[in-house]
């Protein structure tokens, strides 16, 4: 996170990838908790941007596009 922490002052758009996100709202791939929380730790007001990455089965883009957005939040929610 330290690379991260770094280049934030000129970073105001995240874009957010995504492959898979279970039912408990863990991304199997992605250690949101870590980047959420140094996101907010460091005063970050820029936007993330969702891109679902993964298997392109009917509706599922869109449903792991939903676990995502409520995977942030709850991550945000408690800090």
């Amino acid at each position: 996170m330290a690379d991260l922490v770094e280049v934030l002052p000129h970073v105001h758009f995240i874009q957010a990838k995504s492959a898979e996100v279970d039912d408990d709202l863990r991304d199997l791939h992605v250690p949101w908790d870590d980047i959420v929380s140094t996101l907010l730790d460091h005063g970050w007001s820029g936007w993330l941007s969702s891109e679902y990455e993964g298997r392109r089965d009917p509706y599922r883009g869109a449903d792991q596009v939903r676990r995502q957005h409520a995977l942030l939040r709850r991550i945000a929610a408690r800090r």
